[in-house]
């Protein structure tokens, strides 16, 4: 923030502006007012998950400043005496203010989260533990903050050269990334093969499901919280996912057909074990024999009118034989079912971006995919025999597809346009960064061999 003072009256105001907007952005239900002007109003900022997640860009803001700021110092030549005023009082107030937080802060903040009621018995530990960093981290940025403004002033005072300037700063700033990293990922977390086996060890209830090699059947582990815990998607395809984050739509799932025990809905997820405690308080394997498998030829289609009867209508189906179809997708969907149509799918490769398929039928059918639904134009393309197909949602969060008669290649790929394009854009940004760094280097290499010499001559 000393670059805030510095490039005072410059164009550079912008930029400390944009600073100061990210950090109110940041504070959340802290400043309110402001956050809910912008989450009602401006576009895009609704799909926050958190307001922290601005600070991102200030991540990028920051540095901008600090460079534009060092700028104005090493131009201002011999006038730069005239930003010692400006060093001290922006160092006295950041540092004065980090102190200060150091030394009473502590006293100021209860230092007490919304969850808190989970940890009631260790509560009082908790809160000594944040009172602890809330007074190391003041302490540190009080530290950092006086190193910086000890080499500007040397610099400014003319007691300390440019170059050694540059490699001070250079130093303090990777101390600074190196310390955080450390607070964020310690060695602790750095485990080596053998390790992450020891911590991740199978129970004998995941050896015994590990070992059918069949493709794309799910898990359901009823010993721990089923869609909370990570433990069985480190093994298995859980049906419980493997992120506290899901999907709008899987979560009306979790919330209205799975955590209720619905067995439809497990077997459309194709759930073919799960783990639940056996009489002696040991965990045991219960083979599903209604998992539908990875996809399965429907015999017909109830069409419904609203999302909300899209997923009712999962309690009254047969998902074996029936498909529930939003009307959104009703010219998607083939008119010539027949209940006389007999066909098989089957999974033959399966990895995060590409599913591949083999079917087989003696007419025109409709197959249900048990692949969540993620569209339409989100990046997912299905293709048949390697020719592009349209595909739509089916049972409120599953894929569907007409399959004409005879044997086919299916495959599902994802290729968002907007990833590709970044990539793209980042690519050439590269380039021109590398470039730009040759050009200057070659021109600074240009200046001290050419005009070096014509001034020697």
């Amino acid at each position: 923030m000393f670059s805030a003072l510095i490039v005072k009256g410059s164009t550079k105001w912008w930029l400390v502006s944009a600073v100061l907007i990210t950090v109110f952005l940041s504070m959340g239900k802290n400043f309110e007012l402001f956050n809910r002007i912008l989450f009602n109003y401006f576009p895009m900022f609704n799909k926050f998950r958190t307001p922290n997640s601005v600070l991102s860009i200030t991540i990028l803001f920051l540095p901008f400043l600090a460079a534009f700021g060092l700028k104005e110092i090493d131009e201002a030549g011999k006038e730069k005496t005239k930003y010692i005023k400006p060093l001290l009082i922006s160092a006295g107030i950041l540092g004065g203010f980090c102190l200060l937080m150091a030394l009473i802060g502590t006293s100021l903040f209860s230092f007490s989260g919304n969850a808190d009621a989970n940890y009631q018995q260790i509560i009082d530990i908790l809160e000594e533990q944040r009172r602890i960093l809330f007074r190391n981290s003041s302490f540190r940025s009080f530290l950092f903050i006086a190193l910086v403004a000890g080499i500007l002033w040397f610099y400014l005072k003319s007691k300390l050269k440019k170059e050694y300037v540059f490699i001070l700063l250079t130093v303090v700033v990777l101390a600074d990334l190196f310390g955080v990293g450390k607070t964020y990922m310690p060695e602790a977390v750095f485990l080596n093969k053998s390790e992450r086996m020891a911590f991740t060890k199978p129970r004998p209830v995941d050896e015994q499901i590990l070992q059918d090699q069949s493709l794309g059947y799910r898990v359901y582990d009823g010993i721990s919280d089923p869609f909370q815990s990570t433990t069985a998607s480190y093994f298995h395809r859980s049906v419980g996912g493997y992120h506290a984050a899901k999907l709008q739509r899987y979560q009306d799932m979790i919330v209205n057909h799975l955590s209720k025990g619905n067995q439809k809905a497990f077997d459309m997820l194709n759930t073919k074990y799960f783990i639940s405690m056996g009489p002696n308080e040991q965990p045991i394997v219960q083979v599903n024999p209604g998992a539908l498998g990875t996809a399965w030829y429907v015999k017909s289609v109830k069409m419904v009118d609203t999302n909300n009867q899209e997923i009712d209508a999962l309690n009254e189906i047969n998902p074996a034989n029936t498909a529930v179809v939003h009307k959104d997708f009703a010219s998607l969907v083939s008119n010539a079912l027949d209940t006389t149509m007999q066909g098989s799918v089957k999974m033959t490769a399966f990895s995060p971006n590409k599913i591949e398929y083999e079917s087989t039928s003696d007419k025109d059918g409709m197959v249900v995919f048990s692949e969540i639904w993620y569209g339409p134009d989100k990046g997912w393309q299905a293709y048949i025999d390697g020719k592009a197909v349209p595909h739509f949602r089916a049972n409120y969060i599953l894929r569907a597809m007409n399959v004409p008669a005879g044997s086919h290649k299916i495959m599902f790929e994802f290729k968002p346009k907007a990833y590709f394009a970044g990539q793209n854009i980042a690519l050439i940004c590269s380039l021109l960064i590398i470039l730009s760094f040759i050009g200057v280097i070659g021109k600074a290499k240009w200046d001290y061999f050419v005009k070096g010499k014509e001034s020697l001559s």
